[in-house]
């Protein structure tokens, strides 16, 4: 299965060799209720982990922001997800700061859904399909909003249409 997923715009992208679900371990809405990234099946998850602290992540978040807007948002979905401990005292005010409009607060104030992910590092994004299965990930900054990257995560839905 892994051979028919679209390739990425970029080597930087880390493909899921044997399809295997995303974690479901809860984290949370912008107004603290839990959440689980099941709450999106249906649709491409772009699942980003981030810090205030994380100058990477913070250069590549308004890029998903922009990401956010350009997406079909019957199809997909952006989770900018802060694993700051300071949580909604100070992840919302941070991304007001920043001007996104387009990515909402969530949080891993403990960190378990990384962990969950095995991520090693910020920033890190997942890419989850319509099935919830991890079809790629991406250690490290990127440009979401490039022309090259929206196609691809675009013929995702496209590719899970025919399968």
């Amino acid at each position: 299965m892994a051979a028919d997923i679209p390739r990425p715009p970029s080597d930087a992208f880390v493909m899921a060799e044997v399809p295997a679900i995303a974690p479901d371990t809860p984290f949370a809405l912008p107004d603290g209720a839990p959440a689980m990234l099941s709450d999106w099946r249906g649709k491409v998850i772009v699942l980003n982990f981030w810090a205030t602290w994380c100058a990477p992540c913070i250069k590549e978040l308004p890029s998903l922001d922009r990401l956010a807007a350009a997406l079909p948002a019957n199809s997909h979905t952006v989770l900018a997800v802060s694993t700051d401990r300071g949580g909604p005292k100070k992840v919302p005010p941070f991304l007001k700061k920043l001007k996104t409009e387009n990515l909402a607060p969530y949080l891993d104030a403990k960190s378990a859904l990384g962990r969950a992910f095995g991520m090693r590092g910020l920033p890190t994004t997942y890419i989850i399909g319509k099935d919830g299965n991890v079809v790629a990930k991406l250690e490290g900054a990127a440009e979401w909003d490039s022309p090259e990257i929206v196609e691809w995560l675009k013929t995702l839905t496209d590719w899970q249409k025919a399968s």
